[in-house]
């Protein structure tokens, strides 16, 4: 955690940003402050700090609700480290004026690229505690490039001090989110991430999709039994038929159709990146059905409700459509084509699945009004 009670304020050469960091930034979007006064500042500074907080304690609720009790952990572990962080940057503040001064004016919008990030993050199925740390890490530094920006148009030295400081509060916070991104990497039991994936020939392909149905299927068909034995006959039926590809028909979805025959394993035609498996010397297939495979070795809790075993529903097909991902980043063609289609219809599928996941989950947050 960030450390400050008690310390004397930094001083100038010790919050000169890094210009290795300053030649990466990480702002999508103009933030359109032409100047900033530091009424101004602090109003801004606060503003972004709160809708971090909120965030986080949002988060970890949700997460808690679905039953991801790891992710809420890491969730509410981060909250503790974000409120911490928050005092620094007031203490900041109390440096730069002898006292702490309140914000005296409101904030402009902030820029979206300080949070877009953790919009779709936060509805997935697969944010693990790995990837709450490493988003948690990406906001730091998105924040420091905000307050580079902010440094850069300073209307005067004293103003641009105080923003500098900011910014290497910013990279110090960073450096404390780094270390429990890493102890969380160590902790994962599955990859964190795929690499970009190419495949070489149509048979490669529906070796691919054919390896994730197969995996959807036994996974998808294990929670229905499962919602049945709990009463919730509408969720079974839904996940029975979701476990089927094609079930939610995409204008532009042709459902896959796997081959059988396996691929010889001197003719792997899926690799890591654009280099043969030989030169990475890690198998690609071995990656894949470690992927796809997911929490298939943990069971779900005895006591899941409905909500929270259709939350597990979405991983396999989550997944699937990151592989899908990581394959269309360097398909062409037909091979496109064909792995295109394949995300249209489990997009489709996780789409009717989410809508069924957020009614459950309502429900059960509000017992009075449940159906069964």
């Amino acid at each position: 955690m960030s450390s400050f009670a008690g310390q004397p304020c930094p001083e100038a050469q010790e919050t000169t940003m890094s210009d290795r960091l300053l030649r990466q930034p990480l702002l999508d979007d103009d933030p359109g402050i032409e100047s900033v006064t530091r009424p101004g500042l602090r109003a801004l500074v606060a503003a972004i700090e709160q809708a971090t907080t909120e965030r986080y304690a949002r988060l970890a609720e949700a997460m808690a609700r679905r039953g991801e009790a790891a992710t809420a952990a890491a969730l509410r572990e981060l909250l503790a480290h974000q409120r911490e962080h928050q005092a620094a940057l007031l203490h900041l503040g109390a440096c730069a004026d002898g006292a702490a001064t309140p914000a005296a004016s409101p904030a402009p919008e902030l820029p979206t690229s300080l949070h877009q990030h953790w919009d779709e993050a936060g509805r997935s199925a697969l944010l693990t505690p790995y990837r709450v740390f490493a988003l948690a890490v990406e906001s730091a530094r998105r924040n420091f490039s905000f307050y580079s920006y902010l440094s850069a148009r300073a209307p005067d030295p004293g103003t641009q001090a105080e923003i500098d400081a900011l910014a290497a509060e910013e990279l110090r916070h960073a450096a404390a989110l780094r270390r429990l991104r890493r102890r969380a990497w160590h902790a994962e039991r599955r990859p964190v991430r795929l690499p970009d994936l190419t495949v070489g020939s149509r048979r490669a392909l529906d070796e691919v999709l054919a390896q994730h149905e197969s995996v959807i299927a036994r996974q998808l068909g294990a929670l229905a039994d499962r919602l049945r034995r709990l009463g919730d006959a509408q969720s079974a039926a839904l996940l029975q038929e979701t476990g089927r590809p094609g079930a939610a028909p995409h204008p532009s979805a042709a459902p896959p159709a796997p081959t059988s025959v396996p691929i010889p394993a001197d003719e792997d035609h899926v690799v890591r990146g654009h280099d043969p498996i030989a030169a990475g010397g890690e198998d690609a297939r071995s990656l894949l059905a470690t992927w796809a495979g997911g929490d298939a070795a943990e069971p779900a809790p005895a006591d899941a409700t409905p909500g929270q075993l259709l939350v597990r529903a979405q991983k396999p097909l989550e997944a699937f459509s990151e592989t899908l991902e990581a394959i269309l980043r360097t398909s062409e063609g037909a091979l496109f084509e064909r792995a295109a289609a394949a995300m249209d219809d489990v997009t489709a599928r996780l789409a009717r699945l989410a809508q069924q996941t957020e009614r459950r989950l309502k429900q059960e947050a509000e017992p009075e009004k449940a159906s069964p």
